[in-house]
């Protein structure tokens, strides 16, 4: 009996082992759907973060290119500054020598200055002895002139 029976038990395990086997199946299809699903939200965010990478890139990529406007452009005024700087040191040696001559030439006449002063001094003090000797001999002369008449 048990050899009648195998066909049916057979059957029914069949069934059975198809059963769970389609179940695991729908299982089975669900994870990979919710894999799937996953992989393309990944996928979704992966783009976002490559168009805001490529944003915030262009961003970068167009300040580097204004800041490199600006150094250039600083570096041409620096240069302008400097050739000026230089134009008025070429202007300013000149100069610089000339005040060193008329301060030499001030100092030179200083010195002049002072020896006129104190020759002057001198003749007004040699003038004054002059007047008294003159005045002194004047009345003197007086006196004798008086004394003769």
């Amino acid at each position: 009996m048990v050899y009648g029976c195998l066909p049916q038990i057979v059957d029914e395990g069949l069934k059975d082992s198809l059963e769970k086997f389609e179940l695991d199946n729908c299982v089975h299809q669900e994870v990979a759907s919710t894999a799937i699903a996953e992989a393309e939200k990944a996928k979704c965010d992966m783009l976002m973060q490559g168009l805001e990478f490529s944003r915030v890139e262009n961003a970068l990529n167009e300040e580097l290119r204004s800041l490199r406007k600006d150094k250039k452009e600083l570096h041409r005024k620096l240069h302008d500054k400097l050739q000026d700087a230089v134009e008025l040191e070429s202007k300013l040696v000149p100069l610089r020598e000339k005040i060193a001559t008329l301060e030499e030439a001030q100092r030179a006449n200083a010195k002049k200055m002072a020896n006129l002063e104190k020759r002057s001094t001198e003749r007004e003090t040699l003038l004054g002895k002059v007047e008294q000797d003159r005045d002194k001999a004047s009345k003197e002369l007086s006196e004798t002139a008086a004394e003769l008449a």
